[in-house]
């Protein structure tokens, strides 16, 4: 995510715009803080979830799959939960710390 002043952005906008288009988000600052996002327009989709997901990569958030992972996941049995542990007691426990 790249910040730009005001002043920047008006002298550069063009370029931002372009960046956008790429999946890039722009945070606009005035006197250092953030005062507006420009950012790509979602769309729907495949294509957003593909454009999203290659953004996510480009910020090292989301590795790309690799080949063959996918099948020896489903093929690989879930794991077993230890020493009784419900689900259940767990998800009422967050509820009272009021995760």
């Amino acid at each position: 995510m790249k910040s730009a002043s005001i002043s920047e952005t008006k002298n550069h906008f063009s370029a931002y715009i372009s960046a956008v288009r790429h999946g890039e988000t722009i945070i606009v600052t005035d006197r250092r803080k953030p005062v507006a996002r420009i950012e790509p327009v979602a769309g729907s989709g495949a294509a957003a979830a593909e454009g999203r997901a290659q953004r996510l990569q480009r910020q090292g958030i989301l590795l790309p799959p690799r080949a063959g992972d996918l099948s020896r996941i489903l093929k690989a049995r879930p794991p077993r939960p230890r020493n009784q542990a419900s689900a259940l007691a767990v998800l009422l426990g967050e509820r009272e710390e009021g995760r």
